[in-house]
Order: C-alpha cells, then structure tokens, then sequence
C-alpha cells in the first residue's frame, strides 16, 4: 500500500508492506535510493533530496531482556511447541540463571524457582 508520512515536517510518500509482525515503518534501499538519500553516520544526519535531517538515536524501554520458562516442558529434537514463558525485563530479577544451547535438563534456575527441562 502507499502512505502519506511526513519527515520533520516535509511530505513523503512511500509503498510499503503491511505486517502483524512490524508495528514501525521501515523504508527500505529502493525508497533511499528514489528518493536521493545519503546517510552520513559520523555527522546524525540524512539527506533526502534538498532536506538535511538531523537524525535521533531510539530509546526504547520495551526491550525483552530474559525468557524465563515458567513450567516443565519437554521439546523433542527437531521438533517445534509452545512453551510457557514469562518476560523479564529487569535483569536483576534474576542474578543467577543457567543458559543452556544443547538439547538437556535445566533444573533451580534461580529465579522464583522455576523448573525446566530442554
């Protein structure tokens, strides 16, 4: 679909495409390119035609910092399923937690004494 947006107060006009997976617009090399755009990383700006743009770094509190699995569950190899998590998003709820990247039992994983297994 085509939208209308503005750009520190400048009309622009862009195709994009419509996801439940993305809820922020990115506008991709070929809109860049139409439209005479040069990034100058060391200086925070963009140009875009005859517009300089001081550019802004995101802040973003949202962030997920720790999936911790909140029941004992068992995944079998090469397998997919839904597993019950809880988000962590302050890391100091949990100090000790064990990482695990090969198929086992994790067991006290230090935090509100949740189980989990592979």
């Amino acid at each position: 679909m085509d939208i209308e947006f503005t750009i520190d107060r400048h009309p622009m006009v862009a195709s994009v495409s419509v996801s439940p997976d993305i809820d922020e617009l990115l506008l991709g090399s070929e809109w860049l390119v139409h439209n005479s755009c040069q990034w100058d990383f060391a200086a925070g700006t963009v140009r875009v035609g005859d517009h300089l743009l001081k550019t802004h770094k995101k802040r973003n509190n949202d962030a997920c910092k720790r999936v911790v699995v909140t029941e004992r569950c068992v995944v079998p190899p090469r397998h997919e399923a839904n597993v019950p998590v809880r988000v962590m998003e302050d890391e100091t709820d949990c100090q000790s937690i064990e990482r695990v990247v090969e198929p086992r039992v994790v067991s006290s994983l230090g935090c509100d004494s949740l189980d989990a297994a592979q």
